[in-house]
């Protein structure tokens, strides 16, 4: 086995198939790890930050494990870290297998320990079900180092029935009659529900979608660079047929709109939107309802809401799921040798 490090972003679509196959091997996968996600990441939001991405290969060559890592000037000294912009990723891991996944990590911190020298680590993005967080336990601790894990925010997700009046008459409590009472106004067509997920589709209301996102007032999402980043990944991904774009309607008006991440056995709600002024439709609960009938129709497993939804939260159904940030420093000094 060896490792070497990569520093340039365009480097990573070289790598697409075989980083791939590596995904499409490890447990617990999500589409925020696949090239298509990580290299427009690095492309857009890598400036002040080094990219260092470590590439472990076999005695033959083949790649065989990814670090998506990047390296960041802090007050503290130098940082390693995942992805630029932790606001927009919401899940990052190591993408090896767990057979080589320790060995692996020591090879790649002490050959970034020998290009960089001094360095403390912050992974921000790790899921409390990812293999890697024992791992990195262990390593830090035998390079001489201190961690902790604190939780660093909470997603939700629901295991998906095989109907959805088994979701809707499951919950109690005033919420729910409200869900059953928005569900029986969408069968009578008083909503009207579009789903886009073909490329020209997704692109030509893309400007739709945007519009609700910013009626929210997101003054830290909604800027020029991360709806560039946006559109092109949405793009890439309408192309691997990974992405829905749901859209609601009520009296004509668009009032909701959801970014739906299609991979494998789950549907992953990324983004919501809706008109504030439409607040007595309901907006946030068609759409809701919309995305997890699909969801049973199309005979996913399950539904992650991996931001920050109020409604989700107060829906008993919904389970949480921890988002960890990982911090590991030397015991005495943040600049003291790892080997």
């Amino acid at each position: 086995m060896r490792v070497e490090l990569i520093h340039d972003p365009g480097m990573i679509w070289g790598l697409k198939d075989s980083w791939m196959e590596i995904l499409n091997e490890i447990p617990d996968r999500h589409p925020f790890l696949t090239p298509h996600w990580m290299a427009m990441s690095f492309e857009y939001f890598v400036t002040d930050e080094k990219l260092t991405v470590a590439l472990v290969k076999d005695d033959f060559g083949k790649l065989t494990g990814i670090f998506p890592f990047i390296l960041r000037n802090t007050e503290e000294g130098k940082s390693l870290g995942f992805t630029p912009h932790a606001s927009l990723t919401p899940y990052v891991d190591l993408i090896v297998s767990q057979k080589i996944r320790k060995s692996a990590l020591i090879s790649a911190l002490r050959l970034i320990k020998a290009e960089e020298n001094n360095f403390y680590i912050s992974l921000k993005g790790l899921k409390e079900t990812s293999p890697s967080i024992w791992t990195l336990e262990q390593v830090v601790e035998g390079l001489g180092m201190e961690s902790q894990k604190s939780v660093r925010n909470e997603a939700y997700y629901l295991d998906l029935p095989e109907s959805i009046e088994e979701v809707l008459y499951k919950g109690h409590g005033k919420i729910w009659k409200r869900m059953q009472s928005v569900y029986k106004k969408m069968e009578r067509g008083d909503y009207k529900i579009e789903i886009f997920e073909n490329i020209g589709d997704v692109d030509d209301h893309f400007g739709s979608f945007w519009r609700l996102i910013r009626l929210l007032g997101n003054e830290r999402l909604v800027t020029p660079g991360k709806e560039a980043f946006l559109r092109e990944v949405f793009m890439l991904f309408a192309r691997e047929g990974w992405i829905k774009l749901f859209i609601v309607r009520s009296d004509g008006w668009r009032i909701a709109a959801g970014a739906v991440f299609d991979y494998d056995d789950t549907y992953y709600l990324y983004l919501h939107g809706y008109d504030p002024e439409a607040e007595e439709a309901k907006p946030l609960h068609a759409l809701l309802l919309s995305i997890m009938y699909d969801a049973i129709q199309t005979r996913k497993k399950r539904l992650e809401v991996v931001e920050q939804n109020e409604l989700v939260k107060s829906l008993s159904t919904f389970k949480k799921l921890k988002v960890y940030k990982f911090l590991a420093k030397q015991r005495e000094l943040i600049n003291a040798s790892i080997d």
